[in-house]
C-alpha cells in the first residue's frame, strides 16, 4: 500500500513537472516575428508588445544614442494610425505611427537618455504598440511607383554621406515622400536615419543627402582625448519609402 503511494506520489511529481516545463517553454518561446539584435546586452532585457502580424527589429545604434524600432506590416490591412510607447530604464517616450500599408515598413529612432548611455546593458526596455487603427477603405499614393532609386555613397572625416535620388512616378505631385535608410552588417542593423523629401512634381527626379555618423572604436580607455572612432562598417544599404502625401 505503501509503495503504491510513493508511485502515485513520483508520477504526480512528474506529471506536474512536465506541465510546469511546458508552460515554461512556451511562454519563452522566442517570438518570429521580434528579432533583437544587441550584442553584448542580455536580451531578456527587452519587452515588446505589439499586435500580431507586426514584424519588429530592434537596435542600438550610433554608439548606442539611438534605439531603432524597424515596424513591418504582415498584416492583411493597412495601418492608419498607432500609438507607440518606449520605457527605457525610468525613462518613458511616446511617438504616434503614422500611415503603413500592408508589406510596408516605418522606423523610428529612439533617443537614449544622456543618464542611461552608460547603463544600457543594465537598462530595462519595454515596447509597446497600441491604437491600433487599421482599414482597407481609405485611398492613399503608391510609393512603389517611386523608380530608379540609388545611393551614393562618400565618407568624410568617417561620417557615412548617402545621397539617395530617385523618379517619381506615381503619377501625383508629392508634397513630401516619407521613408528611411538602413545600414546592416550580417543582416543587422548598424545605422539607421528617416527621410522626407518635400515638393516633388511628377516624373520628376528627387536627391536627399542621409549622414551616418562615425563610430566610436571599441577600447578600455575611455577618456575623451584618447577615443578613436572609424567609420560605420556596413554591407548592405536599403532605402525604404513608406508613404507619400
Amino acid at each position: 500500500m505503501i509503495k503504491k503511494k510513493i508511485s502515485f506520489l513520483v508520477i504526480l511529481f512528474i506529471s506536474l513537472f512536465l506541465i510546469m516545463l511546458g508552460i515554461y517553454l512556451v511562454n519563452n518561446k522566442p517570438k518570429e516575428n521580434i528579432k533583437i539584435n544587441v550584442p553584448n546586452i542580455n536580451k531578456s532585457l527587452f519587452s515588446v508588445n505589439v499586435p500580431e502580424g507586426i514584424k519588429t527589429e530592434i537596435a542600438y545604434i550610433q554608439n548606442n544614442n539611438y534605439l531603432a524600432i524597424v515596424f513591418e506590416n504582415k498584416t492583411n490591412e493597412n495601418i492608419s494610425s498607432g500609438k507607440l510607447k518606449v520605457v527605457i530604464g525610468n525613462k518613458e517616450i511616446e511617438k504616434r505611427l503614422e500611415l503603413l500599408p500592408i508589406g510596408k515598413k516605418a522606423i523610428f529612432k529612439i533617443a537614449v537618455p544622456n543618464e542611461l548611455k552608460d547603463t544600457i546593458n543594465k537598462s530595462k526596455v519595454t515596447i509597446t504598440l497600441t491604437e491600433i487603427k487599421s482599414s482597407n477603405n481609405f485611398s492613399f499614393i503608391d510609393v512603389d511607383k517611386i523608380n530608379n532609386t540609388k545611393t551614393n555613397v562618400s565618407v568624410i572625416e568617417n561620417d557615412t554621406n548617402i545621397n539617395i535620388s530617385g523618379i517619381n512616378k506615381t503619377g501625383k505631385d508629392l508634397n513630401a515622400l516619407i521613408g528611411f535608410v538602413v545600414l546592416y552588417n550580417n543582416n543587422k542593423i548598424i545605422g539607421a536615419d528617416n527621410i522626407r523629401i518635400e515638393n516633388i512634381k511628377n516624373n520628376s527626379k528627387f536627391e536627399s543627402n542621409v549622414m551616418i555618423p562615425k563610430m566610436m572604436i571599441p577600447s578600455s580607455d575611455l577618456t575623451p582625448n584618447k577615443i578613436n572612432y572609424g567609420k560605420v562598417n556596413y554591407d548592405k544599404i536599403e532605402v525604404y519609402y513608406t508613404f507619400a502625401y
